[in-house]
C-alpha cells in the first residue's frame, strides 16, 4: 500500500523533517514517515475537546526521495565525419572525516492523497469541523481529501 525508499546508500540512514509545530520527525522509509505522522496526528487530534478516542490513517500517492547535486560531463568525439556527444552525470560527493556523502539539494516527502480520522466524538458537528480544520491546517489538504468518521 505504501511506497518505500531507503536512503541508506546516500549517506545517513535517516532523514529529519520539521513539522508545523517546530518538532522534527525522523524516518527512513515512506511507510515509517506515514506511521509517525499518523501517531502524531492521533495524539494531537485526541486532545480536541469532545473528540474522544481518535485513530488516523493517511494514504499517500508517491514515495519519498531526494534530489542530489550532480556533476555533468559532456564529451564530443568525431569519427568518420559523424560527431557523437556523450553526457554523463554523477553525484557530487563530500568527505567529512571518514564519512562520504552526496550533497542533497532537496528532500521529497511522500505526497499525501487523503486522510481518514475516526473519532468517537465526531457525531458532534462542532467536533467534526474542528478535526477537519486541524487536518487542513497541518497537512495543507483540501476538505474533499479528509474524511471524518464516527467511531465507537
Amino acid at each position: 500500500m505504501f511506497g518505500s525508499f531507503n536512503f541508506s546508500f546516500f549517506g545517513p540512514s535517516t532523514n529529519s523533517v520539521a513539522t508545523n509545530t517546530g518538532e522534527y520527525v525522523t524516518y527512513q522509509t515512506s511507510a515509517e514517515y506515514v506511521e509517525k505522522m499518523e501517531a502524531k496526528l492521533t495524539s494531537l487530534l485526541s486532545k480536541v475537546k469532545g473528540a474522544g478516542q481518535v485513530e488516523v490513517m493517511i494514504s499517500i500517492k508517491s514515495g519519498s526521495g531526494i534530489d542530489l547535486a550532480e556533476n555533468t560531463e559532456t564529451k564530443t568525439s568525431s569519427s568518420n565525419g559523424t560527431d557523437t556527444t556523450t553526457v554523463s552525470t554523477s553525484p557530487i560527493i563530500i568527505e567529512n572525516g571518514n564519512a562520504k556523502s552526496p550533497i542533497v539539494i532537496s528532500e521529497i516527502l511522500p505526497e499525501i492523497s487523503g486522510i481518514v480520522v475516526v473519532s468517537s466524538g465526531a457525531n458532534d458537528v462542532n467536533v467534526r469541523m474542528y478535526l477537519i480544520s486541524a487536518v487542513q491546517t497541518l497537512l495543507d489538504l483540501p476538505q474533499n481529501k479528509i474524511q471524518i468518521l464516527v467511531g465507537n
